[in-house]
């Protein structure tokens, strides 16, 4: 049902009334637009590959009718979210996505994997945003179910353990991991009138860190690079990373010339995610004491660390 009524409605819808925008608006604004993301990257999975791709590959006989189940529910977010913004605020439209994940089912399940765990860090952020109970309740909901989705991935699909220790990974500002998803949009296709993603829009330089030579698990050094332009560093002035994990971070002393860095050996390996970011402020704070945009390391299962 739910699948019907969000497939229904796939235009964006423009405000019906003069109304003040309710306190939440904009936080169900950001909500719904990756929403339309990740429904669609579900049913391109649907579209692009019957069940006997994935048991070709060597995966459960069930991938394929998870994926399918799955989809379902993201058309299910994409409807709660829609009711979930007043009739005073524009209601997002969808995009064009593109994953690329060719004709590899394995690239699609890890990328899947990828996307699931990096919503548990973005809505565990998001909570910090809400201004009513109700919104905070919604969100906490959704996250069961996000939460669900990856624990099938892990446990059916690449046969690891489903816990990620005692706590989820929480990074403190999520618009900073939407920013992140715009990669996977086709520019220019989103419908006009639809406002800025993520509203706010952070600008900061993406970051990546340099493959080869590392593992990137816990205690490995890695190189960071930064790919649209570099954090103005001023001379005479401590930078740091900041890793993430659990509900507990760690500042690294950053040296601005080698742009290597250590990750924490205090971490739990194989376990979640680890989050960095380029900071002026050992703990990152506040928002702008962030110069750059999160990278987020896939621990679990490991074989995926180096391939997202």
């Amino acid at each position: 049902m739910y699948l019907l009524l969000a497939l229904a409605a796939t235009s964006l819808a423009l405000p019906t009334t003069n109304k003040a925008s309710a306190d939440d608006d904009i936080l169900f604004q950001n909500l719904l637009a990756a929403e339309w993301g990740i429904y669609s990257f579900y049913q391109q999975g649907v579209e692009a590959f019957s069940a006997e791709n994935f048991t070709a590959a060597g995966f459960p006989n069930n991938t394929y009718q998870r994926i399918t189940e799955i989809r379902d529910n993201e058309a299910g977010h994409v409807r709660i979210f829609q009711d979930l913004i007043t009739d005073a605020s524009v209601k997002p439209g969808p995009c064009s996505y593109d994953y690329d994940f060719g004709n590899s089912v394995t690239e699609y399940l890890a990328l899947q994997t990828y996307l699931e765990v990096s919503s548990m860090a973005f809505l565990t952020g998001l909570v910090r945003q809400a201004v009513t109970n109700d919104t905070r309740s919604a969100l906490v909901a959704i996250g069961q179910i996000e939460s669900r989705h990856n624990a099938w991935s892990l446990i059916d699909v690449w046969g690891v353990s489903p816990f990620s220790g005692p706590a989820d990974t929480t990074y403190p500002y999520p618009n900073h991991i939407l920013e992140l998803t715009t990669l996977f949009l086709t520019s220019g296709s989103c419908p006009s009138l639809n406002p800025v993603y993520p509203n706010p829009k952070p600008n900061l330089p993406w970051t990546d860190f340099v493959r080869n030579g590392t593992t990137a698990a816990p205690g490995a050094e890695i190189q960071l690079e930064f790919i649209d332009g570099t954090p103005a560093f001023e001379d005479d002035k401590e930078y740091y990373v900041v890793y993430f994990h659990g509900v507990n971070n760690i500042s690294v002393p950053f040296d601005v010339t080698s742009k290597k860095s250590t990750i924490p050996a205090e971490f739990d390996p194989k376990a979640g995610v680890i989050i960095f970011v380029v900071t002026d402020e050992e703990g990152a704070p506040t928002e702008e004491s962030v110069l750059s945009l999160p990278v987020i390391l896939l621990e679990q299962p490991s074989e995926l660390t180096l391939l997202i």
